[in-house]
């Protein structure tokens, strides 16, 4: 089985094996990063998050309590 992983530049991920997508294992790499930070004490919507293109990325909280982003002009 072969298995790639592709990091795009928005911060999400694509996993395929075999050429199939793995949706279970396509978590959006910048909120892996989120939950990291959260484990180690650091407030994940106060951090300054520089993606690969130069745009800045806010983290906020849904309502449903989970952590999402947008990414800044």
């Amino acid at each position: 089985m072969s298995t790639e992983v592709i990091f795009f530049p928005g911060g999400v991920t694509a996993c395929l094996q075999d050429g199939e997508q793995v949706s279970e294992l396509q978590s959006p790499w910048l909120l892996l990063y989120v939950e990291l930070l959260e484990t180690v004490g650091i407030d994940p919507c106060t951090v300054d998050f520089t993606m690969p293109d130069g745009r800045h990325a806010e983290i906020f909280v849904t309502k449903s309590g989970k952590y999402n982003w947008r990414l800044r002009s």
